[in-house]
């Protein structure tokens, strides 16, 4: 059998402050992204009163900005470098996004939950390549695929450590969840308004509408905890010690296009 040193991972990565801060970041963006996927549907479902298939689809304007984001910043990044820039920029988007998710209420159209959605993102999006290019142009040429490994990890367990982060809902609040149709569902509603009496009605009202309010404060607090994320990975960017870009050498007529990393302009670590 042979002994390797770094069966996992290579442990020099977190000596390099442009490889270690390129996890942390990814890190905390994978954390919004994932709170945000596992609670809004929860919202859309239970507030503003959407079937399981809509409240399930309000996730796709979010991917579909992500990929527009994470294509645009890739090839940025790749060309101009600026990554410290633009991961802070991210973050700040990511900030904004959630700030506006955590101030949906009771009376919130599904078209602004879309939009604030959109938002983040594309901040989301943003910081994604931002991680790979960064660790992939620092580390050295036969490493390279530990370097992305680290990043791919880093996300699985942010995916696992968001979870447990983020507030808890409350215990009845979790119930309701089960069943969130029986507040939600017109039909549903009106059959058991139906039966009350129309001495009891307005407190009828009050309650269905209290329930649902309790249900997006709770909600609330878990964008709001994202916006929190979103400061912490903003410092974190701060620090981001740029890798060198790459520069494309063409040859002459009909020849393959040769890439070369910029190793030699690596400052002292």
């Amino acid at each position: 059998m042979t002994n390797e040193t770094a069966g996992i991972g290579e442990m020099n990565f977190f000596k390099d402050r442009a490889i270690y801060v390129s996890f942390m970041i990814a890190f905390f963006s994978q954390a919004i992204m994932f709170s945000t996927v596992l609670y809004l549907p929860y919202f859309v479902q239970g507030v503003i009163g959407s079937s399981a298939t809509t409240s399930g689809a309000v996730i796709t304007p979010m991917m579909l900005g992500l990929l527009l984001s994470s294509n645009i910043t890739g090839r940025l990044v790749s060309r101009v470098g600026k990554a410290k820039i633009l991961s802070a920029a991210a973050f700040l988007i990511m900030g904004v996004g959630a700030l506006l998710l955590s101030t949906m209420g009771v009376k919130t159209s599904y078209a602004s939950a879309i939009l604030f959605m959109v938002i983040l993102g594309f901040g989301v999006g943003m910081s994604m390549p931002i991680t790979n290019v960064n660790a992939q142009n620092v580390a050295p040429r036969e490493q390279i695929g530990s370097a992305v490994y680290g990043v791919i990890m880093t996300n699985s367990l942010s995916d696992g450590f968001s979870g447990l982060m983020m507030p808890q809902l409350p215990q009845e609040i979790q119930e309701m969840l089960k069943n969130t149709q029986v507040i939600t569902n017109p039909q549903t509603v009106a059959t058991i308004r139906s039966q009350v009496s129309e001495l009891y009605l307005s407190y009828f009202d009050d309650a269905y509408m209290q329930a649902k309010t309790v249900l997006a404060n709770s909600i609330h607090d878990v964008f709001l905890f994202c916006v929190v994320i979103a400061a912490i990975g903003f410092v974190c960017a701060l620090f981001l010690r740029e890798a060198p870009t790459t520069r494309s050498l063409k040859m002459i007529k009909g020849e393959t296009v040769k890439t070369v990393a910029i190793m030699d302009e690596l400052p002292n670590r």
